[in-house]
């Protein structure tokens, strides 16, 4: 199935947030024992979290009109690419929550997007 990609090229600003689910069961049993098993057998899911400090009116214009035309207001996945000085990593993700956006000045904004790894 091909997916849309992420329109912005802008890196999102240091930390990038990426939190691993726990996929194990656990259960206590007599003493000091306790019993593990997967909960399925699909690989991890990642939630991930970036801002962007100062994104320009087109950038933040065309994040939104990418979250609710193409994305029919997150209901759809897509291709997001991390890029950093050592690695570039393309997840396929959905918005965990519409994207957090406010208005710093002079034409930039500051947003923030929560994504599930699919």
């Amino acid at each position: 199935m091909s997916y849309a990609t992420f329109p912005i090229a802008q890196p999102p600003t240091p930390p990038y947030v990426v939190e691993l689910e726990d996929t194990i069961l656990r259960s206590q049993v007599d003493g000091p024992y306790t019993i593990t098993r997967r909960k399925y057998t699909r690989a991890r899911a990642s939630t991930l979290d970036f801002t962007w400090s100062y994104l320009n009116d087109a950038n933040y214009l065309a994040l939104m009109t990418f979250y609710e035309s193409t994305l029919k207001n997150g209901s759809l996945a897509f291709y997001f690419t991390l890029k950093t000085e050592t690695i570039t990593r393309t997840y396929t993700v959905m918005f965990k929550n519409p994207p957090k956006t406010s208005y710093v000045g002079m034409g930039l904004w500051e947003v923030t997007c929560n994504f599930c790894e699919q």
